[in-house]
Order: structure tokens, then sequence, then C-alpha cells
């Protein structure tokens, strides 16, 4: 989802004792998932592995490929859209999460044709509340008070930018099968977070989200293993400020735009939603593997 959320792994989920101090926890359990993977603890957290196979879908060209983690990059816009409960603001957010690459631990997986000759993405809808719309300002923290997510292939690379309203938008126009659904999670946590950074206008956004995953009887052949697929995704996100434009009204902050580059990690799971403080260790190590991969690259 958003730098706040979308578009799909294991996610960070906190609980709510924590979010009052989660944009600058959540930053800080990055460098230490990273640090606890290069002791070989982390390995006793490796997320589930999963099979998929685009030349199931009618028209797709591609080779099956076998992972534990999608990387996603991010086109999302978060608005603030008046006062929430109590204190509270309200927000809305929507975006595309397109799957740049698919991960097996620290390697990185083959997806011959991935962005070339098909693309698979993700495009989410959702809303909840914060405790701010001073995102420039202070620490934010609040939740998805609902969300819905589907996941898509199309037949070709497909690109993704923003409208004259700065909602985001698929930018060409390659067909588009619907591959699965979902929505937030029963009983799954969720947490939406900022934190100021030293660059003028901009701060470091974060999000996790839990969600049931439901695949389209018709593309039931996609998701090879395991089977029946996994019933549950968790994804979590962290943006650095210059992936992030605010949007004003006035001199007001009234939302922000995720562009591109910032993004977050999926994984899909089968099991009880797990404990939230494990959630979200393994959520943010995932997401520090695939930034350094991308550096690398």
């Amino acid at each position: 989802m958003s730098s706040y959320h979308n578009p799909t792994s294991y996610r960070a989920v906190a609980g709510a004792a924590r979010r009052s101090s989660l944009a600058t926890w959540a930053v800080t359990a990055i460098v230490t998932v990273g640090m606890v993977a290069a002791t070989g603890i982390g390995a006793a957290r490796a997320a589930p592995l999963f099979t998929l196979d685009p030349s199931k879908v009618s028209g797709i060209t591609g080779v099956a490929f076998t992972g534990d983690s999608l990387t996603v990059n991010d086109f999302s816009t978060v608005k603030f859209t008046g006062p929430g409960p109590g204190t509270s603001v309200a927000f809305t957010e929507s975006g595309y999460l397109p799957i740049v690459s698919v991960s097996n631990g620290v390697n990185a997986v083959s997806t011959p044709g991935l962005k070339t000759d098909y693309s698979l993405y993700f495009f989410f809808q959702g809303s909840g509340t914060q405790d701010s719309a001073n995102v420039v300002g202070q620490n934010t923290s609040g939740s998805f008070t609902a969300l819905s997510i589907k996941l898509f292939i199309a037949n070709g690379p497909a690109t993704f930018g923003f409208d004259a309203n700065n909602d985001p938008v698929v930018l060409n126009a390659p067909i588009s099968t619907l591959l699965a659904t979902g929505g937030l999670q029963a009983g799954g946590d969720n947490f939406v977070a900022t934190r100021p950074s030293n660059t003028g206008a901009r701060f470091v956004p974060s999000a996790g989200v839990t969600t049931t995953l439901l695949p389209e009887a018709s593309q039931a052949a996609f998701f090879v293993s395991p089977n029946p697929f996994y019933s549950t995704e968790m994804s979590t996100f962290i943006n650095l400020p210059n992936q992030i434009t605010p949007l004003f009204t006035g001199n007001a902050v009234s939302g922000f735009q995720i562009n591109a580059a910032g993004g977050g990690v999926s994984n899909f799971v089968a099991v009880a939603v797990p404990e939230p403080a494990s959630m979200l260790l393994l959520g943010a190590g995932l997401v520090c593997v695939g930034y350094m991969r991308r550096r690398a690259a």
C-alpha cells in the first residue's frame, strides 16, 4: 500500500500499545533485523515458500518461479479527509504496487519476462484514522479501518503515475486479468506511521497490514503451491523522504504521494497471524534485504 502501508510479504504489524512511538521504532527495527539475520538467528523466522506460474493465465508468456517474498514499488496517494473520532484525523489511501522482483531468503529469484512480457501488480484502496495530520512536524500513528486489495497480471509492461487530481493511475493499457482479492484480516493488526525528517517539508512514512487472500476460481492454476494456496498476506512498507511528495491545501499538508522507488515486501501465510513484535521484526528485515539488494543492483 502506500508508504503508509500498498501494494504486498511478511508485514510488520505493531501492537496498539506500541503505536505512539511506532514511526521511530519501525526505522530502528530495520537495522536490528538486518543484524539478527547476519548472525543466523533470523533463519528461524524465514517466510514460507510459494510457487506462482504466469504461463497458466491465458495470453501470458512467463515461467513459473518459487520464492518467499515479493518486492513491490509503490505509487500511492494519501489524502486527509477531515476529523475522525475524538481528536484523530481521517485519511484515505489508494495505489498500485507493481511487483518488481522475487526473493528466496537473501537470494534473488529468476523471473524471466517479469516487467517486459508481463506485469504483476496489486491495487488497493483503504481508509483509516491517525492521531495527527502534522506529518512534517511530529511523529504520527494510526491504522486502517477498511482496506481492499486486488492482484492483477497484465500481458505487457504496465507503468504507473498520477492524474491531475493526484490519484494513482495506470499510464498505459495492457490487458489485465484479476488473480485474487482480499481485505483486512479479521483479528490481524495494522498500522500507519510517519516521523519528521531534516529535509524540509519531507518525512518518513511506514506501514504494515495483514489482509486475506482469495484466488479467483478461474485463475487457480496460477497459484501452484501450496495447494490450497495461502489465505493471508502480510505487507510492510517504509519510504525515504525523497520518495514522498507532500500535497498542500493553502499552507497545510493535506496528504502526500509515494512515488515509484519507495515500496516494501509482501509474503503469504496460511497460519494464524503471528505475534505482533515478531511480525514487525520479520517484515522490517525483509524490507532491509530488499533495499540492500536494490542498492547493490
